[in-house]
């Protein structure tokens, strides 16, 4: 499915000068809130479009259409019993995107699955195998060290996510706080007033 994901912008920095005295965005608090709503969305999109299984479709022709799937050949070589796999036209083993550019030894389409959020462990269901096995049973290196760049890439993406969001969320909550004690300092700078007026007004009755 190549149909596009709709992307969603970045929000706005946050404002340096900061000012306590100054109510909160409520309009910026909205807009942050639909942005994350539409990042959800977003990301279980990719996620479902990522975990979803499929054969592989070559079409010549709208008549001439072909579909593989993933099959495993069993030889035997030097007493031993070997296992590869490999696209088969009489298979109905559906995989992953990842599978198959595991398969098809697509490095770069490897790599960008992987940052993207595609499950390294996922099993081709029919055969109980994950990426990694198809590339170890095949002998796959550099295929390898793609899936490691790739699941390496997706980690550095996520940690350097969530350390935004927690710094964010850290600013939010000390802007916050700056805002109550403002407000606590105000009430109690109001109500010390009202008190020294209180008393000089018993003061000038007695």
């Amino acid at each position: 499915e190549l149909l596009p994901v709709e992307p969603v912008e970045e929000a706005p920095p946050l404002e340096e000068e900061f000012d306590p005295a100054a109510p909160p965005d409520e309009e910026a608090e909205e807009a942050q809130r639909d942005r994350d709503a539409r990042r959800a969305a977003k990301e279980a999109e990719l996620k479902r479009r990522l975990s979803a299984t499929g054969r592989i479709v070559t079409r010549l022709s709208p008549v001439n259409v072909t579909h593989f799937g993933i099959g495993m050949l069993v030889s035997e070589a030097d007493m031993q019993c070997t296992v590869q796999f490999k696209a088969s036209k009489r298979s109905t083993a559906e995989g992953t995107p990842l599978h198959w550019a595991v398969l098809g030894r697509e490095h770069a389409a490897v790599e960008l699955l992987l940052k993207a959020g595609a499950d390294a462990d996922a099993k081709v269901t029919e055969l109980g195998v994950t990426a990694a096995d198809i590339v170890e049973k095949n002998q796959l290196l550099e295929t390898r060290k793609a899936i490691e760049r790739g699941v390496a890439a997706r980690k550095a993406k996520v940690d350097a996510e969530q350390a935004a969001k927690d710094g964010l969320a850290a600013e939010l909550a000390r802007r916050a706080k700056a805002r109550q004690d403002f407000a606590d300092e105000e009430r109690r700078k109001a109500e010390e007033e009202a008190r020294l007026e209180a008393e000089a007004a018993a003061a000038e009755e007695a």
